[in-house]
């Protein structure tokens, strides 16, 4: 975007100054100054066929042959700029059918976690095992991010300050049960994100990787159902934006092949009248 604001910017500029150069009492016009071949090549090579044909060749009868040397350079850069269309049409199918996809994944996805979760007392299982493996460093991992993911900070502190009796207490708090339900139902919303962001969630999921899975399958069956869980939503979230940023990708692109289309015909009919008009006048 700061390339192409860069570009019009040059390209505004320029026309400004063909403008002051009708004028040959403009004494400060730096065109006067420069070599015929850097006009030519590095400067009106910033100029479309339009911005040649209206306000390069009516300066000067010099000028009006160097536009026509560039300009079916021009016309053919915009042609090929017009074919590229197909290509971008190809590019949306093949978005559109991994966006779909991909969508499909994501739902399949949330009814498996639903699944899992409407079978498992996940509150319950947490509250057991705390008790019985905290002393666990890899489960002692574990749990803190599954306490950080899942926004349960407070259950985070007192892991953190290894004050195990109160978090005890806490994790059988007849609250804790309806407030994860209420968590875990915002999570599976395939409209809402997670507060971390997508860079933020990947680095999540390079921590959660360095947590040894074998050893955490050996200490117990829930131990497992608790690791895979928070696995599970890791990814699901992930996902989500995955999803969005095809669908942004498509849409751009559905956009500039519209855009494209849409100014295809006008510009054709501009090419046969300006090339009829080069043609055939003196």
């Amino acid at each position: 975007m700061a390339e192409e604001k860069k570009n019009l910017y040059n390209k505004f500029n320029i026309v400004k100054n063909l403008a002051y150069f009708k004028d040959k009492q403009e004494k400060n016009n730096y065109f006067q100054k420069l070599p015929e071949h850097v006009i030519e090549n590095d400067i009106f090579s910033f100029l479309d066929s339009k911005e040649l044909f209206f306000q390069v060749r009516c300066v000067s009868t010099e000028w009006c042959n160097v536009m026509k040397n560039l300009w079916c350079n021009k016309i053919k850069e915009e042609m090929i700029d017009q074919v590229k269309t197909i290509d971008l049409i190809y590019e949306k199918e093949v978005l559109t059918k991994t966006y779909e996809f991909k969508l499909e994944y994501l739902f399949n996805y949330r009814n498996l976690l639903t699944l899992y979760n409407s079978n498992t007392n996940v509150v319950n299982l947490i509250r057991t095992q705390v008790a019985e493996a905290i002393e666990n460093t890899e489960f002692s991992k574990l749990m803190n991010l599954f306490f950080d993911f899942l926004g349960f900070y407070e259950a985070q502190e007192l892991l953190l300050n290894n004050e195990i009796n109160e978090l005890n207490v806490f994790l059988g708090t007849d609250e804790l049960p309806n407030h994860y339900t209420k968590v875990f139902q915002e999570m599976l919303n395939v409209e809402k994100f997670h507060d971390k962001n997508e860079p933020q969630l990947i680095h999540f999921r390079e921590i959660f990787n360095t947590i040894n899975k074998y050893e955490i399958e050996f200490i117990s069956e829930p131990a497992r159902l608790i690791y895979a869980l928070l696995q599970g939503l890791v990814e699901f979230e992930i996902l989500k934006h995955d999803i969005r940023n095809l669908n942004i990708k498509k849409k751009e692109l559905i956009h500039k092949i519209q855009k494209t289309t849409n100014e295809w015909p006008r510009k054709k009919k501009f090419f046969e009248r300006a090339y009829k008009l080069l043609l055939y006048s003196k």
